[in-house]
């Protein structure tokens, strides 16, 4: 006598309204002057920007680095400051000071 073999089959249907997972970042660059900024926001960004910036992209969560930015200053920035923010949360901040401050925020 053979055994019984039950087979089921379960059917995954996308619910209206749902949302995939997604995570949103807020960028911050502080300063004074202008500096020359690359970032991800829906793409890549870049060009010359007055301090203080700010900027906001969403991706889907699980892509590693799926959030940059990165600043070049110069001799007027001063200090030069970055934040990166995910949904919510401060999870990169770099300084630097000098003739032409460089910094990057990932995550």
């Amino acid at each position: 006598m053979r055994p019984l073999v039950t087979l089921t089959l379960l059917a995954v249907i996308p619910l209206a309204g749902c949302v995939p997972l997604q995570a949103e970042a807020r960028y911050e660059l502080t300063g004074t002057g202008t500096v020359n900024v690359n970032y991800l926001a829906g793409g890549q960004q870049s060009g010359d920007r007055t301090l203080p910036f700010t900027a906001t992209a969403t991706a889907m969560l699980g892509a590693p680095n799926q959030f940059y930015i990165s600043a070049i200053g110069s001799e007027e920035t001063g200090t030069l400051t970055c934040r990166l923010y995910v949904n919510g949360e401060l999870v990169s901040e770099q300084s630097a000071s000098g003739a032409l401050p460089v910094v990057t925020c990932s995550g």
